[in-house]
């Protein structure tokens, strides 16, 4: 007996005190984080111009000293800010996000051109694009870390399907639990917070949209973005 389909699971939206919140620590984290990385990897290099004997010592250290803003940068990224991490423009995100598939030896799929919600400022809506096209790129990541055994060569693609309808889908692992990734738990990975999802749904909330998560045939996930015509 053939399996029945399983049915699209609804993302729950962050609530926007939880967003506000959020945001606010994450800002905070950033700025303290920063001043204090500042500052040692100043001293550092200072101790290597002035004693260069020491520099081949020092100069992992300097690297780790890197490391943990590149953590943060994942989280900042899923979220509403104006931090230099995410692009806000349609016209600066398409080349960002096809490098870093290229980095991961990943085929990006994109459509010649994009619209998105009128009712939406471009920078939500290419948030929007951007949070769930770095789901599946990090869940390929995970996946190659791990050394799944794909049927072809790893992909991601964007598609629109109507004038008020996006795709975004993947032949990755997929998600053995779609209801706990709909609730915003978090995932596995360096700097992530799991609130991708959820950000993309509060945004489309906002103007009556949905997001859903569902199963893709033969493997992978399909999330779908969905939003009123008027």
């Amino acid at each position: 007996m053939s399996q029945q389909p399983q049915p699209a699971v609804l993302v729950e939206p962050l609530a926007p005190v939880a967003l506000t919140l959020a945001l606010a620590m994450m800002k905070k984290l950033s700025h303290d984080l920063n001043n204090a990385l500042l500052s040692s990897l100043s001293l550092a290099e200072l101790v290597m111009l002035d004693h260069p004997e020491v520099a081949p010592i020092l100069e992992p250290v300097r690297l780790h000293l890197q490391r943990p803003r590149q953590v943060l940068e994942a989280s900042l990224r899923a979220l509403p800010t104006r931090a230099a991490v995410r692009p806000r423009l349609l016209n600066t995100w398409p080349a960002r996000v096809a490098t870093e598939a290229k980095a991961l030896q990943l085929d990006l799929r994109l459509p010649e051109q994009l619209a998105g919600p009128a009712a939406l400022a471009e920078d939500d809506w290419v948030q929007c694009l951007d949070n769930l096209v770095r789901n599946a790129l990090e869940a390929h990541e995970l996946a190659l870390k791990l050394h799944h055994d794909y049927a072809e060569a790893p992909w991601v693609a964007v598609q629109q399907l109507r004038p008020n309808c996006w795709q975004v889908l993947d032949n990755g692992p997929g998600c053995p639990d779609l209801q706990a990734a709909a609730r915003g738990v978090a995932r596995q990975g360096a700097g992530h917070l799991g609130l991708g999802l959820a950000v993309v749904a509060a945004h489309l909330q906002r103007i009556g949209g949905t997001l859903t998560l569902a199963p893709r045939d033969g493997s992978g996930l399909v999330a779908t973005i969905q939003w009123p015509l008027h």
